[in-house]
């Protein structure tokens, strides 16, 4: 029973450091900044570490800002371009599975 708790306890980290880079783009699309969305969301990755101690509050901050980074592609009205969302998501997926990778791979 323990080693089921403890494969859904690691999977569930997984998908969250998946979910990293897709947080940043939202962010960024919801406050046309990097700055201020790594600032909104910095206390929910604050709260997830602790409670799932293997995830890494520096790896989480930088997917977020790597996929805030891609999603700043406006024009001077502040219009987002529609393939710029196109853009972002696609980015953002290859950010996700590069950050299962490094969280897999480099996690102590």
């Amino acid at each position: 029973m323990g080693i089921k708790y403890g494969n859904c306890f690691r999977s569930t980290s997984l998908v969250y450091a998946a979910i990293a880079p897709l947080i940043g783009i939202f962010s960024s699309f919801m406050t046309s900044s990097t700055t201020s969305g790594n600032i909104l969301f910095i206390l929910i990755h604050q709260s997830i570490v602790q409670t799932m101690p293997q995830l890494s509050i520096n790896q989480l901050v930088a997917s977020q800002s790597a996929g805030a980074s891609t999603a700043k592609a406006e024009d001077e009205t502040g219009l987002i371009y529609k393939w710029c969302i196109i853009f972002s998501l696609l980015v953002g997926l290859f950010m996700a599975i590069f950050a299962v990778i490094m969280h897999v791979f480099l996690a102590g």
